[in-house]
This record gives structure tokens, sequence and C-alpha cells, in this order.
């Protein structure tokens, strides 16, 4: 799985004022708007979603990313399951084959299905399953994972084993900025130890 997205929004809003897709070696070029400050907020398939508050100033910026993969551990097996549609969706759960691999069989209308599977990562976020066609972003930092209805039925799947396994945090390095670049270490460096401090309470 790949797929890394990045945007610029509004220090308020959520609009998109541009946006990037990593070229071929992982470099993304956006154009800052003149407002004093925008959020950048990037997210990929398999990985957390990072966000960083910078000003904008009208200015070219260069990006190099690395996104944290998602924390994948499957703590109570009944809980995984399928969310149809998003997190406002249906729930069905899915079994555990002798593979590793979760399955479900979900009766659904219509020519595709969209779903993410709960309960698998450490973190609490829900995450895209692995059998996907193509996967649509959610709105919400994650992926939906979109797959074709056949005679009536959607087959949906989590393999563990298809996530990355690297425990690194998020980094970022912004080209011939090193002031902004001090900031978005400290910045990430703030972030990730929140996150850790959060994985201990809700796994307490």
């Amino acid at each position: 799985m790949n797929g890394c997205f990045i945007r610029l929004v509004s220090a308020t809003g959520s609009q998109p004022i541009a946006a990037s897709e990593a070229d071929a070696k992982g470099i993304y070029q956006l154009q800052a708007p003149t407002s004093k400050f925008v959020k950048l907020i990037a997210d990929g398939i398999g990985h957390q979603e990072f966000s960083l508050v910078i000003p904008g100033d009208n200015r070219d910026l260069y990006v190099t990313l690395q996104l944290a993969a998602d924390p994948i551990k499957i703590t109570k097996p009944v809980a995984v399951e399928v969310m149809a549609d998003g997190k406002l969706g249906r729930r069905v759960p899915m079994t555990r084959q002798e593979n590793g691999i979760w399955t479900a069989t979900i009766d659904s209308t219509g020519p595709i299905f969209r779903y993410e599977v709960d309960g698998v990562t450490s973190n609490g976020h829900t995450i895209n399953g692995t059998n996907a066609t193509r996967y649509e972003y959610d709105g919400d930092s994650d992926y939906l994972s979109v797959v074709p209805v056949v005679d009536g039925k959607a087959r949906a799947q989590f393999d563990p084993k298809a996530f990355p396994s690297s425990s690194e945090p998020a980094s970022i390095v912004f080209k011939d900025d090193p002031a902004l670049n001090r900031y978005a270490t400290v910045m990430t460096q703030l972030q990730e130890a929140n996150a850790q401090l959060l994985r201990l309470l809700r796994n307490a």
C-alpha cells in the first residue's frame, strides 16, 4: 500500500488552499498563501495523519515528509469489525482465518462497497482494509477501502502483515529554511509525546 497526500488549509478552516501528491523522490511542492498562518495537513494509506501550523508568507514550500505508520495492535479480537461506508456506517464482525487474515462477507446493493476496519490499532484509529481496488479519503484522517459487489455480496479483508511495522515518529523537512525546520522539529516531538501519553492512557 502507498499513497500520501499533503494540503494547506487556513489556520481556522478545513477547505484546502493548496494540495500536492509526492513526486518520485518523495518531495511535495506547495504555494503558500499570503495569510499569516496556515495549517499543513498530510495523511497516507496505512499511516497516521500529521498536521503543523506554519507561517504562510506567500512562498513556495518544498517539503520532505515521512508519516508515522498506524500502530497495529489487535487487543480485543471480538472488536475487529467492518465499518460500512465510514465511521457512521453499520458494523459487521470479522472472522480470523487460519492464515491470520480477518475477513467478512457483507450483503450489499450497488456496484461497489466502501469500508474501514475498527479495533486493530493501539491509538483507536479506524484503518483501511487490504483488498481494495482503490481508496477514498473519508474526510477525517482515514481511508475507505472500495471493493466490488458481486451477486449482492461484498468481501472485506484485513491483513495485519500488509501494514508498515516501523514505529518511527513523523518527520518533516523544509528545503532551505533552517528556522522553520527547528520549529517543526520541536512541534513534531511535542506531538509524539502527546500521542505516547494518549496510548498509555488508552491501554492502561
